[in-house]
């Protein structure tokens, strides 16, 4: 699992850890019954304080995504792909809005932009 945090974005940090976390859901990257790795392990990893990742894996424990094994780890739950199926056109819509906007500084029309997209999504482009 790869987070990047991007300090120059309005997001707070825990947002986009969480939403990364949520987005290797939904891809498969991190399956089912995955162990995710302890606070302080991840927040060190990452340069955050251990209540940022706390508070990630509390809210994702509370909406589901999550699961405990008492002091034995933090996983990722069966139930997680199932619920991220619903959330999937809400994850690539806030990508699709910050396309947008940009598109929309930089002058691009709507047509040049649909051309672009179809363009990247008939070459495979990795995201």
């Amino acid at each position: 699992m790869d987070i990047k945090i991007d300090y120059h974005n309005t997001k707070p940090v825990y947002k986009q850890i969480k939403e990364q976390i949520k987005y290797a859901i939904a891809t498969g990257e991190l399956k089912p019954d995955y162990r995710l790795p302890p606070i302080r392990t991840l927040a060190s990893q990452l340069q955050v304080n251990p209540g940022t990742i706390q508070r990630v894996y509390r809210e994702l424990l509370s909406e589901g995504y999550l699961y405990t094994k008492g002091s034995g780890g933090t996983y990722i739950s069966r139930e997680a792909p199932v619920i991220l199926a619903h959330e999937r056109q809400q994850i690539i819509t806030e990508d699709i809005k910050t396309c947008v906007s940009k598109a929309k500084k930089l002058g691009l029309d709507i047509h040049t932009l649909h051309k672009l997209i179809d363009k990247e999504w008939n070459n495979d482009a990795q995201c």
